[in-house]
């Protein structure tokens, strides 16, 4: 009996010794069923501004260098601490585009439109219409084009590589200073980046001068939605200030552009200020009263998805981001309709009684790859469908998508 109770007990061994040999190879195993697959997500968030939809749709990231040349009156060395301070590198500069899709109910507003077509600065950028598509946005539906200056990561994405507006059915509101300064032909023989800058403002905004309003000082672009002038970074550059129930939202464009430099030193100088000392001058004003009112400041150039506030530290200010809070089931929503020349993704799923222009569900994640591999490759456009100006405006959606949030209180 104590012989078969020990042969037993050898066996049992054996098996756990064996087993315990092959476990390295089944984690080499599992290793290699799960490779590094560096698949970003579509850049888009979505979150509520009290009783309206705001989704955040990046036209990707501007990788402009090193530091110093961009704040040249500014010592090098307070820039290196304030950034390595800050865990971040002095020798390169990213500024985030954080384009801005604004849904009342009645009209939907689109602050900013990124680099274009042209992607000026590199195959990562301009991805402003794939992240639209992605986020269940399209072009159709975009009623106004609120542009805060001229400038080319600012207003280069309003009309497509082949010649057309990318948002067909919308106004175009800049100021009328901006306007006719970066579209002042002249300003191209002087050569150097103001030419480049005009020739592209020129490419954008004349195509579609029937269409603009000039957003001057208190001009309301949309109910509720009022143009500030914030001038010196450009002649007529502007914010545009959102009021939405008790809350006081600003789109603040290029008034600020680092989230730590403008803040830690609100008077520094940016190299590509038409006027430096206005635009110091303006944004410390601005950032006094945004710090006292309280507002929720939704910023073009700060860390995705560009919500936060500004408070005040002595005589510097600090940045509060919004938190995200992602909610959803994990499941990806009814796809929404892409229509690609001749052909439909899919048919069109909508919620009942919602309008032919509603902003619906995002997108599953085989069509936005598809929608990206389109959208990145340079000068292909996405075919348009053709929208009737008589169309019913655009709904808030109901349900949360996968990336939703809590509204921004």
């Amino acid at each position: 009996m104590a012989a078969d109770i020990l042969r037993l007990r050898r066996r049992e061994v054996a098996r756990l010794v064996g087993g315990f040999a092959v476990l390295p190879l089944l984690a080499e195993e599992a290793a290699a069923a799960a490779p590094i697959t560096r698949v970003r997500p579509p850049g888009w968030y979505r979150t509520s501004l009290g009783d309206y939809e705001l989704t955040v749709v990046s036209d990707g990231d501007l990788d402009v260098g090193e530091a110093a040349p961009l704040f040249p009156a500014h010592p090098k060395e307070d820039l290196v601490q304030l950034l390595e301070n800050s865990f971040l590198d002095p020798k390169r500069t990213i500024f985030p585009q954080n384009c801005f899709v604004l849904n009342t109910g009645k009209e939907v507003i689109l602050f900013d439109t990124g680099v274009g077509y042209t992607r000026p600065f590199g195959p990562k950028t301009g991805t402003l219409l794939a992240n639209l598509a992605a986020a269940g946005i399209e072009p159709e539906q975009i009623d106004v084009v609120a542009c805060s200056h001229g400038h080319i990561d600012h207003c280069w994405g309003i009309i497509g590589g082949d010649g057309k507006p990318n948002f067909p059915n919308a106004k175009v509101c800049i100021s009328r200073a901006d306007f006719e300064f970066w579209t002042d032909e002249k300003k191209i023989a002087g050569g150097g980046w103001i030419a480049t800058f005009v020739e592209g403002a020129r490419r954008n905004l004349l195509p579609v001068k029937d269409r603009i309003q000039f957003a001057d000082d208190g001009v309301e672009i949309a109910p509720g939605i009022k143009a500030i002038a914030t001038p010196g970074h450009t002649v007529g550059h502007t914010n545009f200030e959102i009021e939405v129930g008790n809350r006081t939202a600003m789109f603040i464009g290029d008034m600020a552009h680092h989230y730590i430099l403008h803040m830690r030193r609100p008077l520094i100088e940016f190299a590509y200020d038409t006027n430096p000392k206005q635009s110091a001058q303006t944004r410390l004003a601005m950032l006094k009263r945004l710090a006292a009112e309280r507002t929720i400041v939704l910023a073009y150039h700060f860390p995705f998805p560009g919500i936060g506030r500004v408070v005040a530290e002595g005589e510097a200010f600090a940045w509060v981001p919004h938190p995200w809070h992602l909610h959803g089931t994990g499941r990806f929503p009814r796809p929404v309709p892409i229509v690609y020349g001749r052909k439909r993704a899919n048919r069109r799923q909508r919620r009942p009684g919602a309008s032919s222009r509603a902003v619906v569900a995002h997108s599953p994640r085989a069509k936005v790859r598809r929608v990206n591999a389109r959208h990145a490759s340079p000068g292909r456009m996405p075919s348009r469908r053709a929208a009737s100006r008589s169309a019913a405006t655009a709904s808030i959606t109901s349900s949360a998508s996968s990336t939703g949030a809590i509204a921004v209180r």
